[in-house]
């Protein structure tokens, strides 16, 4: 049995991670959007009916902040989301970044 490990394994477990995180912010990215897509929002549509500016809204989307709990509850009622399944993702999103 051989247990020696190459440089390129190490690297390619190191990358995994990586591709991991990746894929769960792109999951997460599509179901935002695709959920936005059904109800008829845009970015700054759904800004507006959140009550935040778009930039803040952008910042949320590509996961740089985490939103607060009365933005959490009112991004999750405009798109007819469990609250708790957005805040968790938002919360794994960027605990994996």
């Amino acid at each position: 049995m051989n247990v020696y490990l190459h440089y390129a394994d190490i690297l390619s477990h190191v990358s995994l991670k990586e591709k991991e995180a990746k894929m769960r912010k792109d999951e997460a990215t599509l179901l935002i959007e695709r959920q936005m897509y059904v109800l008829g929002f845009t970015k700054s549509s759904l800004a507006a009916s959140v009550g935040i500016a778009p930039e803040h809204l952008g910042k949320i989307l590509s996961f740089k902040v985490l939103p607060n709990p009365k933005t959490s509850e009112l991004l999750a009622n405009a798109l007819q989301m469990p609250i708790h399944d957005l805040r968790a993702m938002f919360f794994d999103v960027q605990k994996s970044a």
